[in-house]
């Protein structure tokens, strides 16, 4: 099975099959992705990674770059809940 990363790629080229984003350090700016794209982005992130986006992650910040995606997915999966930090 394909990594994190290469999976958000994939998702991420079936929005936009042109965009470079692998070099892109900021997909808003670069306009790889618009408001409508992360709309789309968010079902398919949420079908294909079993999570749920809340209206409260639905910031710029979580979605302008590969990284920012994977991060949000790893927090939104419950089974990359960290047991070491339980109390």
């Amino acid at each position: 099975m394909a990594n994190v990363n290469e999976r958000v790629l994939k998702i991420l080229k079936t929005i936009n099959p042109i965009g470079n984003f692998e070099s892109s350090s900021s997909f808003l700016v670069d306009g790889l992705i618009d408001s409508l794209d992360i709309i789309k982005l968010i079902t398919l992130l949420e079908t294909e990674f079993a999570i749920s986006v809340e209206a409260l992650d639905i910031v710029p910040e979580n979605f302008d770059s590969i990284v920012d995606i994977v991060d949000l997915i790893n927090r939104k999966r419950p089974e990359k809940v960290d047991s070491t930090n339980s109390h």
